[in-house]
């Protein structure tokens, strides 16, 4: 049964079971919730940036905001608030064919469709994509149902990425009593 657009797919116990074990072992805080959803069809590959040298200006593809676009309705309808701290990403990938695709490109992808929409505002999974301090994918072949299995949890590290607190802006001076 194909899933609409803002839907919520349901993720089988396989899958989750997978894409669970694969988010453990990037390092979670124990005791924050995990989000897993899976977006129905063929795993999006990010392209390269293209360049119009006429007008001296780089732009994405439109194939590609549109995937994005796409891929954050999903991820949107399962997680409600965006991460304030570092998060951990974890990602399977079922296509429908043998070709030769990168695994980055995919992960890519799936980490844009989480950004900000505009500067300053909350995005769908994080603030900013540099609180991604972790992040696995794996390709499996599935002629049958293609599909990306996403889960995003909370990441254990040294390392913090902490945008609860909004940051000054850049050549702000600093107040003084």
């Amino acid at each position: 049964m194909p899933t609409r657009l803002g839907e919520r797919p349901v993720t089988t116990v396989a899958d989750a079971a997978r894409v669970g074990a694969l988010l453990a072992a990037l390092g979670l805080v124990a005791g924050e919730p995990t989000f897993t959803l899976t977006i129905p069809g063929v795993p999006y590959s990010k392209s390269r940036p293209r360049s119009d040298m006429r007008n001296r200006r780089v732009y994405h593809d439109p194939a590609d905001v549109a995937a994005e676009r796409t891929t954050a309705v999903y991820l949107r309808a399962t997680v409600r608030e965006p991460f304030t701290g570092n998060v951990a990403l974890a990602c399977l990938f079922y296509r429908p064919t043998r070709g030769v695709v990168d695994v980055d490109n995919l992960l890519k992808h799936v980490a844009d469709a989480g950004n900000p929409p505009a500067r300053g505002a909350l995005g769908v999974l994080w603030a900013d994509d540099c609180q991604c301090t972790a992040q696995a994918g794996l390709l499996f072949l599935d002629r049958n149902e293609p599909r990306t299995v996403v889960a995003v949890g909370v990441h254990d590290t040294n390392l913090t990425r902490d945008y609860s607190v909004p940051k000054k802006p850049k050549g702000a001076l600093p107040l003084w009593d």
